[in-house]
This record gives structure tokens, C-alpha cells and sequence, in this order.
């Protein structure tokens, strides 16, 4: 699926109860779906009120090396950018103080003219230990239905 319950509905596609949902298909064309919901069209999807925790590695010291200069005739469009990134809420500005962690900013021009602006975080990346999530094999989860005789749906998932 990819649109959300929420949306799905405010566009009219998911109909019905909590007992039963039906889905209709939708014959109009894309403007008129635009038109129609335009509030869903116009802004960024914001993951908000929520934080990653990282286990760093504090013997490592991160030495930022000469930080790669944006060309001078790309600086005005990488600054208007990240001027418009601050507005959409989608970076933020550091506010308290110096910091170690300070990773280059990467300005590349795009084809129509605008600027592409990436984070190198290789430097970053380096001190930062990755969490293992192994995936459980077939093998394993026959070993734990060892012995089980009831099963429901949510069994399944």
C-alpha cells in the first residue's frame, strides 16, 4: 500500500467500519486528485518527537580534515537551500555550541539548475557501532513451534 490509512480515506478509496474496509478504485485523473487534496501534496513527511540513540566509540577522535569548500559560484544556492531546508523543518540549526561531530557539506549542481546538497558522514560513520539484527532461519522457527498445538493468525506475522 502506499498510501496510509488516514489518507486513503481522506481521499475516498478506503470506506467502512473497523468490522470491514473495502477499497474502490478511483477513475479520476491525477489533477483532480491534486485539486482535491491539496493539503496532502504540499508539504514534507516529518518523522517528529522522535530520537536515534547511537552508541558511539569515544576513542575514536573524529579530526575533521580541511572541509571541502563549495565553489563560490554554488555558495548563494547552497545557502538559499539550506535557508529552505530550515523552513520545510527538515534540518535544524545547532544551538549549543562547538562541536566535535562536524561532518563536510558536499553542494553539487543539478541539470534544471538547482543545487544538490549531501552530508559526507564517512568520518562519522567510523565511530559509530552498529547494532546487530540477526534474521531468524526457518530452522529456528521450527524449533521454537516445538511442541505447540494451538496457533492463531497473529502466529503468521
Amino acid at each position: 500500500m502506499l498510501l496510509g490509512k488516514q489518507s486513503a480515506i481522506n481521499l475516498g478509496l478506503l470506506r467502512g467500519g473497523p468490522q470491514e474496509s473495502h477499497v474502490d478504485h478511483y477513475s479520476e485523473s491525477r489533477d483532480s486528485i491534486i485539486s482535491q487534496c491539496k493539503y496532502l501534496f504540499t508539504s514534507v513527511g516529518l518523522l517528529k518527537d522522535y530520537s536515534v540513540h547511537s552508541h558511539i566509540d569515544r576513542s575514536i577522535k573524529l579530526v575533521v580534515q580541511a572541509m571541502r569548500q563549495t565553489p563560490f559560484w554554488l555558495r548563494e544556492k547552497a545557502d538559499e537551500k539550506s535557508d529552505k531546508l530550515l523552513v520545510y523543518d527538515i534540518i535544524e540549526p545547532v544551538t549549543n555550541g562547538p562541536t566535535r561531530w562536524v561532518s563536510p557539506l558536499l553542494v553539487a549542481p543539478k541539470p534544471d539548475g538547482d543545487v544538490r546538497v549531501c552530508v559526507d558522514l564517512r568520518r562519522t560513520n567510523e565511530a559509530i557501532f552498529l547494532k546487530r539484527h540477526p534474521m531468524p532461519t526457518l530452522e529456528d522457527l521450527l524449533h521454537d513451534i516445538i511442541g505447540s498445538t494451538v496457533f492463531s493468525k497473529l502466529d503468521l506475522k
